[in-house]
């Protein structure tokens, strides 16, 4: 089946039609052709292949020394495929060098649909650069002439399960569907790891490792039972996202699911979605955590969708839950560093703890973002209700409840709020915390109409209920630092640790908030009471437009249009009103009485009086009757509790007829 040095069982195929063939492969087979080396065929151009399958059983493998090894065709071009099928179990592999997978080491200008890969038992890829399950590496360049390009590739409707220990392993660009992708369209398919699988490398995906100027619309990942991305750099469903040619990428309606304790792990540039997206557009995506699923950067850039977004990139209507994200610097519960890109009505929800780092200083840790710098990026309508705790006994700097630095004047939150918690009570020593915030750590930027509500639980200093640091070039606009307790040894405000410039008239911070290691010495904000912002729209009436009241009973404050429909809850109930302890009983009228007790009042009055005033009812003018009278005007002025004040009256009429 396999020649020596023949470049699979057709060789090289042109204009042909290959339908209906199954190969079962139980032996090793090793190519001594540099390149193209394929089971099917090595090379194939403007063919038809439709319902084959392959199958690897038996410690079987294939072995390609150079570039392109597939196992149905080397490189393949101008071609369509259909419903083919590739199996590998029971130990058995495939290895290349550059563009290496299980069915198309190389594909250009083709189109593939309704195809399938199945790793299991063991079975494993191995490659250099651009390694996959279903593609080594997709484009549209001419084959030899790398400055010409056909129309794109297109991948629809295709599946990539690994299972039982199966692995696929690369140096540059890999992962379980396509190593590397560049002006390809993939719509509605679908990558699965289960049962201690395994994808590893540098630039490394579940779904792309490289991704370049490529639509991916539909298509859904799912990690689960203990199953591992481990890799350095840009590590996530897709590794790194980018463009080329001025051809910008767009990948939409897409799902990540990780469960049952499946792990994403790299060094830097490492996010659930995507390590790192640049000049690419992101809409309607969601990652998914599920029964101690876990996110874990080592180094810089690590967000729970992704570690890092730039280059103008637009990240929309998309949301993460449930995240378990640990990191050292740069991390984000939803973006580990955004520069120069926009995030409009996007959410996270979780936890965050960050792990001492191997030297210097852990920095830049948010909710949603870690830092924004450079170029101008922007966040509107987003929140978080992420925990930030840290395990870091070294110094900890800029942290906040949803961005741990604003670090440009030209960055900007617009309608955003956060609900989570900080907890660095047990980090690093007094002098080595600095600038944490409920909602920012660091403030060199704009916000405006957003607020916070979290605590704030630190040993450290420059803490504030909004930020901790407020620079002389930032800009605050209708904020509200809501927080309970905002607690820190030096400068800690209930708005603002410690203020550069003037944090202008219209903020404010909760007149309850009480800090747990003394009194506030920093920026306090205009006082407001629970009164002020309980199930009230506490915005002016343009900028509300952007909000709903929220109808949980725990958390009767605005919320984001986008969370229209289901109550979000959430626990504000510090900022509930506090309803007044109920009075006395009052004292209930007489049956045929004058409608104020007087018989009981009376019979206490008039011994009082005879005590005080020997002879009070003999005087002329000051008989019962008109005692009667006296109290009944005083009742029914509220002053029964001061009927002492009869008395006086009475003393000094007395005086005044002696």
């Amino acid at each position: 089946m396999f020649k020596k040095g023949g470049n699979g069982i057709f060789g090289y195929i042109n204009g042909s039609v290959l339908r209906n063939i199954n190969v079962q492969v139980k032996t090793n087979l090793t190519s001594d052709e540099l390149n193209n080396n394929g089971i099917l065929a090595g090379y194939g151009n403007d063919s038809v292949i439709d319902n084959c399958m392959i199958s690897f059983t038996g410690n079987a493998s294939l072995t390609g020394k150079g570039a392109y090894t597939g196992a149905a065709v080397g490189i393949i071009a101008n071609s369509t495929v259909n419903n083919c099928i590739i199996r590998l179990s029971d130990d058995s592999s495939i290895k290349g060098n550059r563009s290496t997978s299980a069915m198309f080491g190389g594909v250009t200008s083709t189109k593939i649909y309704n195809c399938s890969v199945h790793l299991a038992d063991n079975a494993s890829i191995k490659g250099n650069n651009a390694t996959g399950g279903l593609v080594g590496n997709s484009s549209r360049y001419i084959i030899n002439n790398p400055l010409s390009f056909g129309p794109n590739s297109v991948i629809e409707n295709c599946t990539v399960r690994l299972s039982d220990n199966a692995s696929i392993k690369g140096n540059n660009s890999t992962s379980a569907f396509a190593g590397r992708i560049q002006f390809t369209t993939i719509e509605d398919s679908t990558v699965q790891l289960k049962d201690n699988t395994s994808v590893t490398g540098t630039m490394i995906g579940i779904f792309a490792g490289h991704v370049v100027s490529s639509v991916i619309i539909n298509s859904d990942t799912e990690l689960l039972g203990e199953s591992e991305v481990n890799g350095t750099n840009y590590v996530g469903t897709f590794g790194y996202v980018d463009e080329s040619s001025s051809s910008r990428g767009l990948i939409k309606d897409c799902n990540v699911q990780l469960k049952d304790n499946a792990s994403i792990q790299g060094q830097n540039a490492v996010g659930a979605f995507a390590g790192r997206i640049n000049l690419t557009n992101v809409d309607n995506c969601t990652v998914l955590f599920f029964n101690n699923s876990s996110l874990t950067g080592k180094a810089n850039q690590t967000g729970g969708f992704s570690g890092s977004i730039q280059g103008n990139s637009i990240i929309s209507n998309c949301s993460v839950r449930n995240c378990k994200i640990s990191g050292i610097s740069l991390v984000g519960g939803f973006i580990g560093q955004i520069t120069g890109s926009n995030t409009i009505n996007c959410t996270t929800t979780g936890e965050i703890n960050i792990n001492q780092a191997a030297t210097g200083t852990n920095q830049y840790i948010g909710g949603f973002a870690g830092v924004i710098a450079g170029n101008s990026p922007k966040i509107e309508s987003c929140y978080s209700t992420v925990n930030i705790n840290s395990n870091a006994d070294g110094p900890v700097k800029d942290v906040g409840g949803f961005v741990g630095s604003i670090a440009v004047t030209s960055g900007s939150i617009n309608n955003s709020y956060t609900v989570g918690n900080i907890d660095f009570s047990s980090a690093g020593s007094d002098s080595d915390i600095k600038n944490i915030g409920g909602f920012a750590g660091f403030l060199k930027g704009t916000v405006e109409n957003s607020y916070a509500v979290g605590d704030v639980n630190t040993n450290g200093e420059n803490v504030g209920g909004f930020t901790g640091n407020y620079t002389s070039d930032a800009d605050m606009t209708n904020c509200y630092a809501l927080n309970e307790f905002v607690s820190g040894n030096e400068n800690v405000g209930r708005l603002i640790g410690t203020v550069g410039a003037d944090a202008g008239n219209n903020n404010y911070a909760w007149n309850g908030m009480k800090n747990k290691n003394g009194e506030f010495d920093g920026h306090a904000g205009n006082s407001i009471s629970s009164g002020d912002v309980w199930n009230k729209m506490f915005w002016d009436e343009e900028t509300s437009t952007q909000w709903i009241m929220n109808a949980y009973e725990d958390y009767r404050l605005p919320v984001l249009k986008l969370q229209e429909g289901t109550p979000f809850q959430a626990d504000a109930s510090h900022l509930k009103p506090q309803t007044p302890e109920p009075g006395p009983e009052p004292i209930k009228p007489e049956s045929g009485g004058t409608g104020f007790g007087t018989a009981e009042i009376l019979e206490a009055a008039e011994e009082a009086f005879k005590t005080e005033l020997p002879g009070w009812g003999e005087s002329e003018g000051y008989g019962e009757e008109k005692i009667r009278e006296s109290i009944s005007i005083i009742m029914f002025f509220g002053l029964v509790a001061g009927s002492s004040w009869l008395f006086i009256f009475l003393r000094r009429r007395r005086n005044d007829e002696n």
